[in-house]
């Protein structure tokens, strides 16, 4: 079976010699094998993530803070990298900003959104890491419209 870091880091095993023909002479060596990694798993979110922005968000309003998380190594891991597909690079609704201490915050584009024209968004977020080569997921936020009082709190 191949050897994952991300399974076992280590491996402890004993070597044993007998020399053939003096049975008597014999010799037993631990022997501890690390497991370097390869940059083989792709930057995800840290958690499941859920934002609410209000009806009445300002223009350029930060409303979330993101991280992320990766099973390999400092090496391959940190820093992440966070961005917006190309394709929606210009997105009308929301917009991105890398902290550059892995993490990211959403913020708000537009004033004002209308729960009842459209309550939910989907955003998809690129989340690269620092391994050779780079690897990177695209993950979906999920953002609620709600209603909020004056001050903005729901």
């Amino acid at each position: 079976k191949a050897l994952d870091r991300e399974e076992m880091a280590w491996h402890n095993i004993s070597v044993f010699a007998v020399e053939v023909h003096k049975q008597h002479q014999e010799a037993k060596v631990p022997v501890a094998i690390k497991v370097i990694d390869v940059n083989d798993n792709a930057p995800k979110f840290a958690a499941a993530y859920e934002a609410f922005v209000c009806e009445n968000a300002r223009s350029n309003q930060q409303f979330i803070t993101i991280s992320a998380d990766d099973k390999d190594d400092s090496a391959n891991g940190p820093r992440f990298i966070f961005s917006l597909p190309p394709e929606i690079i210009h997105n009308p609704n929301f917009t991105l900003r890398d902290n550059r201490d892995n993490t990211a915050s959403v913020l708000v584009r537009r004033e004002g959104f209308s729960r009842q024209k459209q309550d939910l968004y989907l955003l998809p977020i690129v989340i690269s890491d620092g391994g050779v080569p780079p690897l990177s997921s695209t993950n979906t936020l999920t953002i609620r419209v709600c209603g909020c009082d004056g001050s903005g709190s729901l």
